[in-house]
Order: structure tokens, then sequence, then C-alpha cells
């Protein structure tokens, strides 16, 4: 994962962050491309911004895995402060892998109660 601009204790207003689905992620890219038009970035900020708080977001997932046949190399801008230190303070190496865990424990809370949107 790699983050643009100033370094992570560093106050700024928004931040690309950057990481790449493998194949073996065909659940997330599923899900990604399933979400309407630019709204891959949005979505991810309400789910980190939700997780930091101890909840589950509410978020589209009605979609399904398809066959993957190369990387996706995607990104989200994080605008929120307590996000930013959230990711912080994940250890570097394991910020990738870790997000994957986020988004896809609230994607199969929002499948398993029906929670979606």
């Amino acid at each position: 994962m790699q983050i643009w601009k100033k370094k992570w204790g560093e106050k700024m207003k928004n931040k690309f962050i950057r990481f790449e689905l493998q194949k073996e992620d065909a659940d997330l890219i599923g899900w990604k491309n399933s979400l309407p038009t630019e709204s891959f970035s949005e979505t991810v900020n309400k789910i980190l911004v939700i997780e930091t708080q101890g909840r589950i977001a509410r978020i589209p997932c009605g979609f399904s895995s398809t066959e993957v046949t190369e990387d996706v190399k995607t990104g989200f801008y994080v605008h929120d402060q307590n996000v930013l230190a959230f990711l912080g303070s994940i250890k570097k190496g394991e910020r990738t892998n870790e997000l994957k865990k986020i988004l896809r424990k609230h994607i199969e809370v929002n499948r398993r109660n029906r929670l979606h949107l």
C-alpha cells in the first residue's frame, strides 16, 4: 500500500492510498466492480470511519465473485484524520492485508445480516 503526499503523522485534508487487489481477491474485485461508478473511494472511506468507531457500515454488497485473470491496482482518498491515524498505526507491510480483512468483514456482515443498501 502506498501513501502519497505527506508522512503519516502530518495533518492534511486528503491522502490518496494505493493498493493492489490480487487474483486471489476475486471477491473484493467483484465487490469493487459492482459499486456505482466513482463510488469505491467514498464507500471505503465510510467503512474505515465506521470501523474506527467499532461498528459495521451499511454498504452495497449484492455481487458475486467473478473469474479474475489479472491483479487490479486501485486506490482511494482518505478524508478523515481518525482513519489516517488508524491506518498509520498498522505495521508497514501489513496495511494492505489489514485493509482487505476489514473490507471482507464489512461485506460479510452485510451479506449475512442483509444490511446492505
